[in-house]
């Protein structure tokens, strides 16, 4: 029995190492196949769909399953970004999961970085900004605790994405040349120089983005050079990619011989092009070429089949958006107008099946089709696919706005602006000048004008009514980190740590403000005004000239008039004059601003940008102007009427930022109206006394300093009758309103920023006003480096000349140049009226938002009514024209427009040249 019982215990020993031996290799075989579904997905050569992708990817990790294999981990990696793209979120979170802690078990640095960018890219997809900020803060500690110099460019490789993401350009290019220095630190030489190609391919596009071709084509080419050095693989569809690139940026640097050359040279490839992607990119590198060339004969022999008996042509079933836009543009342009018919059939039919649901492509391509409609003679139909693409898009805009940062809303905007932009352009050429297209054109140019202004100013009121301390310190947060961020970017070599923090924090800060944002009703209530709010506004002999500019395909620049009255059915579209017409006066006048208002020039001007408006101005009623484009620097108030007087004179004009002005509420008089009045500054004060009269500020949170020295640029001169013109002024407002004059040392820029939400009623500036194109500010040393319009125009307070002198300045005294962006932080809204008694306070960069400078920013701090410079302005002439301005502002109970007339004509009688008073504008 004991005999029997052992031999049975050595044959169950035998047969279960015999099932253990079966078993492992059938987990061998398993884990084999595993591998080898996998290979089998992620070879590029086999050009798989997403489908087939993802099947092949769940079967090698369902036979890798439990094993401890990096293809297991870079499996579950790239099953994220096809089940985000899926908008399976519940499935990709948990691949996320099983991923990240495979690879933290395994130790692969590279796996986990791929999966915490995918886990930050399925976090802003589905709008988690607290989970978004999170991750980002993953991924430094990653970096910073990760010992590969391969990840830690990949690291920051992806904070350019982010950046870039965020419309946040300045950010993105540091962090990608930052990681091109970092890539110095690879060991493996062909790793790095193919890790440096991708950096400088991704400065490529980003410079492309922002319009920069030059310093595009010397990335690019830089790029090219290190991929032709180390792949020995370059083949036929390697160089369609490269070559179409070129193409693209020779395009846009108007190039013809370069673009053509490169036209040519995919046409070559095609022959022995592999994949049906490298074939599509040298087939339409080589259309956009010709059809820019207009050369569409050729365009089009490249897309069709000509069908003999009836001579017209034919496109295959499949044919893409793109081709039929291509085809169309063609068709049109030869004035095959019966075949261009069939293809917008075509393009519709193909925008209905794709592009079914609203969204940012479905209403372009019903932009583009409506255009080609009309081309085509079918007004009709292009009217309905414009009106519909135009509501689609605001729509979209109104329902996302509120829930996206500030960043974010302007990156949002710019695919659905040019659209609403370009509304009246369309009403034009489809021959609407008064009917319910007109309508819908002005309404969709009502919502665009200032839409992003209009947000910042929605926010930071919303925030200061109604938010809670927590918001309040997040908005605070937000300003300063932003300040801090441009200040730290601005700087020649930046320390790459504190851009990496300041925008951390900014971002931080913009998420979750934006969060707690979306729950205030009012945040975006401005949204909502429409014509017939506007037409209520108006009084019945009042006019509103709501001026817009447009770029059409046929070359120039055009101007014209939305005319709206209180009873008119339907705007009134009024083609101006082209800026063409425009330059070519300026051009007579030497480019001499006040000399185009004098003699036969201003005759010519007025002819030029007045005469269509005139049969519609009503001298009995107040006539209000919308500028638009170089109609913002225009003194239309100073140009000639026919009967020899000014049209100022004539007609009660009355200047708005937008048409959306007329619907706010007056603001509402203090019972004690109070002013603060800067002059008779001193620019060149020392180190000392700056530091003195500093700590005698409390400056706003949110501000942050901006310390350093500044390299000569000419001291900025004694302005002597300045002070004299403050104290005149605060003697006629004496037992009218409280007054505090600021001059000699106590001007200073902390004074300014002091006034944050305790605004007088009147702030007056007499001082220097400054404004800077980039190039300029490298030779100021506190403005160097910066790019915006907004930090680049400001005004010149005491001490401003330490910014000229190279004056090295005590830590924490600001330099006494203060910008339209530190402008902006504030609330004003306190302020009935600013009156800027400087040089070029109404300059900027002008934008189809409207002119970022100091206006943009008064109107976001929330100043009601801004008093303005349009041009270098006399000491003497200023002085008396301010005098005789608060003179009647303050006898006929604060009518600024009112007492602008009577100071300008006071100001005539004594000086007759314009130059003393006609660049003077008031701005509501």
């Amino acid at each position: 029995g004991k005999r029997k019982g052992k031999i049975m215990k050595k044959t169950l020993i035998a047969l279960a190492l015999l099932l253990s031996a079966m078993a492992g290799s059938a987990q061998v075989d398993k884990i084999q196949r595993g591998l080898e579904l996998y290979g089998e997905a992620i070879e590029p050569s086999n050009n798989l769909l997403d489908d087939k992708r993802e099947r092949l990817l769940q079967e090698a990790i369902a036979c890798l399953e439990g094993s401890r294999r990096k293809e297991l981990a870079e499996a579950m990696a790239k099953m994220i970004y096809i089940k985000a793209n899926k908008n399976e979120t519940d499935s990709a979170r948990c691949y996320i999961n099983k991923a990240k802690a495979l690879a933290r078990d395994l130790q692969l640095p590279d796996v986990e970085l791929e999966v915490l960018q995918r886990e930050f890219r399925l976090a802003r997809m589905t709008e988690r900004w607290t989970e978004c900020q999170r991750i980002a803060l993953s991924l430094d500690s990653f970096a910073n605790a990760c010992s590969s110099p391969k990840a830690k460019v990949e690291v920051m490789k992806f904070k350019a994405m982010m950046a870039k993401d965020d419309n946040r350009m300045a950010v993105a290019e540091k962090f990608l040349l930052h990681a091109l220095e970092l890539s110095d630190n690879i060991d493996d030489k062909a790793t790095a120089e193919y890790m440096k190609s991708d950096i400088l391919y991704d400065l490529y596009s980003l410079c492309y983005n922002q319009k920069r071709y030059k310093d595009a084509l010397e990335y690019y080419q830089k790029s090219n050079d290190i991929l032709l050095k180390y792949d020995n693989s370059i083949d036929a569809d390697k160089m369609a990619y490269m070559h179409f690139e070129y193409l693209l940026l020779y395009k846009d640097m108007d190039d013809k011989q370069k673009y053509l050359q490169y036209a040519d040279s995919l046409l070559s490839l095609i022959p022995d092009i592999q994949t049906d992607d490298a074939r599509e990119i040298a087939r339409g590198g080589a259309l956009l070429a010709f059809l820019q060339a207009g050369e569409y004969e050729r365009a089009l022999s490249l897309m069709q089949h000509e069908v003999p008996e009836t001579g017209q042509a034919a496109f295959p079933d499949g044919v893409s958006d793109n081709d039929i836009l291509f085809a169309l543009e063609c068709l049109t342009k030869l004035g095959r107008t019966d075949e261009a018919r069939m293809m917008t059939k075509r393009l519709k039919s193909l925008i209905d099946s794709q592009y079914a649901a609203p969204s940012m492509k479905r209403a372009n391509f019903l932009y583009q089709l409506a255009c080609f409609e009309v081309r085509s003679g079918e007004t009709d139909k292009g009217t309905q696919h414009a009106s519909e693409s135009i509501e689609q898009s605001i729509s979209l805009v109104k329902s996302q706005l509120r829930a996206l940062t500030s960043d974010k809303r302007k990156a949002f905007w710019q695919p659905f602006s040019r659209n609403l932009f370009e509304a009246p352009l369309f009403a034009r050429e489809a021959g609407h000048t008064c009917d319910d297209f007109t309508r819908t054109a002005y309404e969709a140019l009502l919502f665009s004008k200032g839409l992003l202004l209009a947000s910042e100013r929605s926010v930071a009121e919303v925030i200061a009514d109604e938010g809670s301390a927590e918001d309040k310190a997040l908005y605070e947060q937000l300003m300063r980190s932003s300040a801090t961020l441009q200040a730290v970017l601005a700087s020649e070599t930046p320390d790459m740590d504190k851009v990496t923090s300041a925008y951390r924090e900014f971002t931080e800060a913009d998420n979750r403000l934006a969060a707690r944002c979306a729950a205030y009703a009012a945040i975006d209530g401005f949204t909502n005004t429409r014509l017939d709010d506007v037409q209520k506004a108006l009084k019945p002999n009042d006019v509103l000239v709501d001026m817009t500019d447009f770029k059409p395909k046929t070359g120039g620049h055009h101007y014209a008039a939305f005319i709206i009255t209180r009873d008119s059915q339907y705007p009134l579209l009024l083609p101006i004059c082209t800026q063409e017409a425009m330059d070519s006066v300026e051009a007579g006048a030497n480019h001499i601003p006040n000399l185009l208002y004098q003699g036969r020039h201003a005759e010519t001007l007025a002819r030029v940008t007045t005469k269509a408006l005139l049969p519609y101005l009503n001298e009995k009623g107040t006539v209000y102007f919308v500028p638009s484009g170089a109609f913002h620097q225009l003194s239309i108030e100073a140009l000639p009427a026919p009967d020899g007087t000014l049209l100022g004179d004539r007609y009660d004009i009355v200047r708005l930022s937008s048409a959306r002005e007329l619907c706010q509420a007056p603001k509402e008089q203090g019972k004690t109206m109070t002013a603060a009045l800067y002059g008779g500054l001193n620019y060149d004060m020392n180190a000392e006394e700056m530091a003195l009269e500093s700590q005698r500020h409390k400056l706003p949170p949110m501000l942050a300093a901006r310390n350093g020295d500044i390299t000569a640029l000419g001291a900025f001169g004694p302005l002597p009758q300045t002070g004299d013109e403050v104290h005149a002024i605060a003697g006629i407002l004496e037992g009218k309103a409280k007054t505090t004059v600021y001059e000699g040392n106590n001007g200073s820029e902390e004074s300014f920023l002091e006034l944050d939400g305790r605004a007088p009623s009147i702030i007056h500036m007499a001082t220097h006003g400054f404004f800077f194109y980039p190039k300029e500010a490298k030779e100021v040393a506190s403005l160097a480096g910066y790019e915006e319009a907004m930090d680049l125009s400001g005004l010149v307070m005491s001490g401003g000349n330490a910014g000229v002198t190279g004056k090295e300045l005590y830590s924490g005294t600001l330099c006494g140049l203060l910008t339209a962006s530190d402008i902006a932080c504030l609330d004003l809204r306190g302020t009935r009226l600013a009156c800027l008694s400087a040089c070029d306070t109404g300059r900027g960069e002008t934008k189809p938002e409207g002119v970022y400078g100091l206006q943009r920013a008064l109107k976001k701090a929330g100043v009601g009514s801004i008093l303005m410079s349009l041009w270098e302005a006399d000491d003497t002439s200023t002085a008396l024209f301010m005098k005789e301005f608060y003179k009647a502002y303050a006898a006929n109970g604060w009518d600024a427009r009112e007492a602008f007339k009577l100071a300008r004509t006071a100001v005539r009688r004594q000086y007759s040249s314009p130059y003393f008073w006609a660049g003077f504008v008031l701005l509501d």
